[in-house]
Order: structure tokens, then sequence, then C-alpha cells
């Protein structure tokens, strides 16, 4: 959204950058280390606070992965390029100009097209099994 309201020059430029990355995970850490001592040490919350960064830090650098691990087993590093943004231009992708709730309408409109159907139906399944199961583990025997 900040590419599409010119804030950005690029989608993947700032908060797709190693130098945000580790802004990010300094900040999330810093709070963690803030709040020590707020809460018992065996509580959900103190626990939280534990793993929240090692956590936050993980899921960033995987999704960084995930955007970027085809261009890097290629060998195609300078598609990678916007790891290093400022320090290196990204280019503008024709995608940057339609907002992305647009985009989620194209994809919604009609769902036998939907990209991750099969992820979606997944998901469906998993959800209603399990609350199959806990109905049934918690209802009482007859």
């Amino acid at each position: 959204p900040l590419a599409y309201l010119e804030f950005l020059t690029y989608g993947r430029s700032l908060a797709h950058s190693v130098f945000a990355f580790a802004i990010c995970s300094l900040a999330v850490w810093w709070v963690a280390r803030r709040v020590r001592g707020r809460w018992a040490a065996e509580t959900l919350p103190e626990r939280l606070r534990v793993v929240t960064p090692a956590a936050f830090a993980i899921g960033y650098v995987s999704h960084l992965l995930g955007d970027t691990y085809r261009f890097l087993l290629a060998g195609d590093l300078w598609a990678a390029r916007f790891l290093l943004y400022p320090l290196f231009p990204v280019s503008e992708s024709p995608a940057d100009n339609v907002p992305p709730w647009i985009r989620l309408f194209r994809i919604y409109q009609e769902m036998g097209t939907h990209p991750q159907l099969n992820v979606i139906a997944l998901a469906v399944v998993v959800f209603v099994g399990l609350r199959v199961r806990q109905y049934l583990i918690s209802s009482p025997k007859a």
C-alpha cells in the first residue's frame, strides 16, 4: 500500500530490506527486554515475552527467504537486490500501480481460480475436524 500511495518507489523496497529486518528485530528485542519482570515467571505473557524476539526474527527471515529463494538458487543475485534497499535501487513492477485491495478483489471474485484453493480447502477440513473432535470429546457419554 505504501508504494501505491507513492511513499515508496516499490512494494518490495522497505519491508523487504535486510536493514529493516535488523531494525525491526532489534526493536522487538528491546521492547521484550523493557517489559522484563512485569509478569510472574511461569505465566503465559512471560513465556511469550521470552520467545517473541526469536519468533519474530525467524518469521521475518523466512518471509525474506520465501520471496528470494528462487533468485538465490538460480544465482540471480541482481533480482534479489531489493534485500539491500536503499543501497541498491529497485525496479518498479507493473503490479505496483494496482491497489492491493483491487488485487484481492480480483482473486476472490471467482474462488475456483484462487491460486491457493487447495490450502483454503485443507484449512476448512482441519478446522471443521478439530471442532468435531472437540465436540465428541466434550459431549457427555450416554
